[in-house]
């Protein structure tokens, strides 16, 4: 006997057809199969809320309520469960708490038993109204976590919001990821976080939209999740579901075996079979739905984002009604393929156009091109970054700070500091689309850092027993201090050297890293900067790179020169640098030369 066997919700019913064919499954389509499917324990079927209400009365000339009542009547031994968009109940504006709470009456009266209620901003106050009324009803409330990703939106961000659903009466928690952005390992310590903070429940939600959904919620499952979302294999993936059928398979003789039978699974599979074919033959399937679009995980539109857009298109003239278009973009499912960016459109355009205009490659995005010079910081990035209209400098320095990039280089537990990414942020000529997403900007200077490390790079630091931040640390130095390329090796082997030999490296850019304002020449005042970047007073390596360093200075840190040098000094006259062996040789050099301040 499983020792903790997995809960489905079983959403063929509603999110199903939903994500597939924007909600057209009639009741007559349903009802043939319902007392198959009322033999399977499942821990509810979501059949009601959401867009079902309005696409019955707008669509299906029915009657929403009638339907529920009909699916109370062929499915006695199931819970019914709905979706319900807090304030907003199943329309597209916020109503009156009467309305709220009347509504909420007459769905549990008719039928529903579990209610899960989200807000897609993740505010509470759009859900108290809400969750109260249900509470009182005797319903089972599951309160939602609109999962995204951004700066702000952490996992314990979300842990915190979890329990403040749980104070507000919540029975189950689910993790309600629209757009399929949840990756595996991210699941597992989601789940985790949570099971760790609240008491009740916890269900996983995930399109499939981006081809994830089965990896994390197999790792969700490990994590301690309690119910999972699925539909069955004919109307599941795409934009859709993982399968039932494939859960169900895949979790039989474990600790999480769910317990139903693949039999009785396979009598409703062949019904939808049937269902899924008309539904392709007559058009109300794209088959484009049912692929996988990896592009979500690069790029989404918050709703924050989306209202605001939605009244650029209104001032310019692009859109007539607000509403309209926002109705088409959540049936279709457009705010997962609307890329954040600069456009050029057109009021010609009809929705769907408007939206393919919108999209990367569609040739309506204004581009433009911006050079990064060898040595600059990240701070003179984000700035440069800003001027050009790509994205802002502080929302590039959260997103250096707090996106989670999947580099190995990456210091993971300096999480929360922009630095970080300094020294991987790879200096290139980039295209940029202007007002592109923070995090895909920085993504661009990793990934083709990324690409610029060869293997031979990577042996060459493990023979010098280095990681790749002392690497481009020891660059970053390198392309601050060399006046030319033949230097870069010689500065190397003079790091190298005074590190062996107990000396504290003296290298003015460091200090002048973490000086307000820019200086030329260092006094002796400045050298005594309290500071981990002082390497006049703190011996080894800063804690971080200084500076963005090309590949040349990088080669140079992996084959420093052959010397005994342990110190440089810029000749003032030419304006390159003499290496010296002896202290003395040093000192004598530095008398004659005459730096400005």
């Amino acid at each position: 006997m499983a020792k903790k066997p997995v809960k489905i919700t079983e959403v063929v019913l509603r999110d199903a057809h939903q994500s597939l064919l924007a909600t057209r499954m009639t009741m007559d389509e349903m009802r043939p199969i319902l007392p198959e499917m009322d033999k399977i324990p499942y821990f509810s079927v979501e059949c009601w809320g959401g867009a079902t209400f309005d696409s019955c009365i707008r669509f299906l000339d029915e009657d929403p309520w009638e339907r529920l009542r009909i699916l109370r009547k062929e499915l006695p031994h199931q819970k019914l469960q709905m979706l319900f968009r807090g304030q907003n109940m199943l329309g597209y504006r916020p109503y009156a708490d009467d309305a709220v709470e009347y509504f909420v009456q007459k769905s549990v009266a008719n039928g529903i038993d579990v209610i899960r209620i989200f807000d897609a901003l993740n505010d509470p106050r759009n859900l108290q109204t809400a969750i109260k009324a249900a509470n009182k009803e005797g319903a089972h409330v599951q309160g939602c976590i609109s999962y995204t990703l951004s700066p702000v939106h952490n996992n314990e961000y979300f842990a915190a919001y979890a329990k403040t659903l749980e104070e507000m009466g919540a029975n189950s928690i689910c993790i309600k990821d629209m757009a399929g952005l949840l990756t595996p390992y991210t699941c597992y310590d989601l789940v985790k976080k949570l099971k760790e903070t609240v008491s009740i429940p916890v269900d996983i939600h995930s399109h499939y939209t981006a081809g994830l959904a089965s990896m994390s919620i197999l790792k969700g499952i490990e994590a301690g999740a309690d119910i999972i979302d699925t539909a069955m294999s004919p109307l599941s993936l795409g934009t859709s579901h993982m399968p039932t059928e494939s859960l169900v398979a895949a979790l039989q003789g474990t600790d999480y075996d769910t317990g139903l039978d693949l039999k009785q699974l396979n009598v409703v599979r062949a019904y939808f079979a049937k269902l899924r074919e008309k539904y392709i033959a007559n058009g109300q399937i794209n088959p484009k739905s049912l692929g996988v679009d990896a592009n979500t995980l690069l790029y989404q539109v918050p709703g924050g984002m989306f209202s605001n857009m939605l009244k650029q298109l209104k001032d310019a003239g692009i859109i007539k009604y607000k509403g309209l278009f926002e109705l088409y973009c959540s049936v279709s499912h457009a705010k997962t393929k609307i890329d954040p960016g600069t456009y050029e459109l057109s009021t010609n355009y009809d929705y769907r156009a408007l939206v393919k205009k919108m999209q990367i490659g569609s040739g309506a995005m204004v581009t433009t091109k911006v050079t990064i010079p060898e040595g600059y910081t990240m701070e003179q990035i984000f700035h440069k970054l800003e001027d050009e209209n790509v994205c802002s400098y502080d929302d590039l320095m959260d997103a250096a700070a707090n996106y989670s990039y999947n580099y190995s280089f990456i210091d993971q537990s300096m999480q929360g500091d922009a630095k970080r990414l300094e020294g991987f942020l790879f200096p290139d000529t980039y295209e940029f689309y202007q007002g592109m997403q923070a995090s895909s900007a920085i993504n661009k200077f990793l990934e083709n850092f990324h690409d610029r490390i060869t293997a031979e790079m990577l042996e060459k630091a493990d023979e010098r027993g280095m990681t790749m931040q002392e690497v481009v640390t020891v660059a970053s130095m390198i392309e601050k201090e060399a006046a030319n390329d033949d230097e870069r090796a010689m500065i190397a082997a003079v790091i190298y050297n005074r590190i062996a030999a107990g000396m504290p490296l003296q290298i003015d850019s460091t200090i002048m890293y973490v000086l307000p304002e820019h200086k030329d020449v260092l006094t002796v005042e400045d050298t005594k900067i309290d500071s981990p970047y002082n390497t006049y007073q703190n011996k080894g390596l800063p804690p971080t790179p200084i500076a963005n360093p090309g590949l040349a200075s990088i080669k140079a840190t992996l084959s420093p020169a052959s010397t005994q040098a342990l110190y440089y000094a810029l000749d003032a006259e030419s304006g390159t640098h003499k290496f010296f062996t002896s202290y003395g040789e040093f000192q004598a050099f530095v008398a004659k030369q005459s730096y400005s301040q």
